[in-house]
């Protein structure tokens, strides 16, 4: 018996370089005096030394709960507030804003972010009323700021979540495993996983092996993304790949929205198991994305 009364889409977005052109701790780095080269650096070169799924990921929360540790002056402690304050910081690639406004209105259509950065940054940013959800790392808090980490989102674990959005267990609150797929509240084939490199390759890869959509995205400014980009698409693990701009006249978001109609579509054969089968019910489904004229208009020869 299927649990979902019907079935859902979605579109997943990493966060630095694919949403904004630089890392999310950039603000954090100006005000506090840290090189950023040199700390991203060091994390790197630790990182080599040791093995380990998540070790990057808490080599680096655990050096700024470190630095933090080692401010004297209580007012200048990292707190929430502050990691939140500094989101509205975070510059965006063009167009994204308008962009996941547009998103937002797509019926049937869920947004995620999921990142190793930082979930309070990312929640400090605009985009996040127009999210469903955000994965990423996250701290513990006491008195003095960051003490601990709360959660880590790692290069692998991003696959994992990817699934895990897939079954619904983010929906119903606990770790649902349907008998199989026709009972996935959003099927992988369903989803769109837009990321800019290595680092998104598992993610990538179980979105484009399970039928989904995985796109590439670079910034013009850094040559070698886009050739890092090109390598992982020759293993075939992403579909396309363009430069980030996501403005609406920009061929990013042509292809998007192709590709959000093409899966809503596809939608509507699905969930009519679900829903009585009129002329009316059809065409609720097919006018969700606004702006689109659908390649059929109508049912039974009517």
């Amino acid at each position: 018996m299927r649990i979902w009364n019907r079935q859902k889409a979605a579109i997943i977005f990493d966060f630095d370089k694919t949403l904004s052109p630089y890392y999310m701790q950039r603000p954090l780095f100006e005000d506090y005096k840290i090189n950023e080269r040199e700390f991203w650096e060091i994390i790197a070169n630790t990182s080599k030394k040791m093995e380990g799924d998540f070790l990057h990921e808490l080599i680096y929360l655990n050096s700024l709960i470190s630095f933090n540790q080692s401010i004297t002056n209580h007012d200048l402690k990292i707190d929430k507030d502050y990691l939140t304050s500094i989101g509205s910081k975070i510059d965006l690639f063009p167009g994204v804003l308008d962009f996941f406004r547009h998103l937002g209105k797509i019926q049937d259509l869920e947004v995620y972010i999921i990142s190793s950065g930082l979930k309070e940054v990312i929640e400090g940013t605009p985009l996040n009323r127009y999210c469903d959800h955000i994965f990423a790392c996250s701290f513990n808090y006491d008195y003095n700021g960051i003490c601990g980490v709360s959660n880590v989102v790692s290069t692998r674990e991003k696959a994992c979540i990817i699934d895990y959005i897939s079954r619904g267990s983010n929906a119903l609150g606990f770790d649902y495993y349907p008998e199989d797929d026709t009972d996935r509240r959003i099927p992988i084939d369903k989803m769109i996983y837009v990321g800019d490199g290595v680092t998104d390759i598992p993610a990538f890869n179980i979105v484009s092996k399970n039928g989904g959509v995985s796109i590439g995205v670079f910034n013009p400014n850094e040559p070698a993304g886009r050739s890092q980009l090109e390598m992982i698409k020759e293993d075939g693990k992403i579909n396309r790949i363009f430069e980030a701009d996501y403005r609406a006249n920009s061929n990013l978001y042509k292809y998007f929205n192709l590709e959000i109609e093409s899966i809503l579509d596809s939608l509507v054969y699905s969930n009519l198991n679900e829903l009585p089968f009129n002329k009316e019910a059809v065409k609720y489904h097919l006018s969700r994305v606004p702006g689109f004229v659908h390649s059929w208009t109508k049912v039974n020869g009517e």
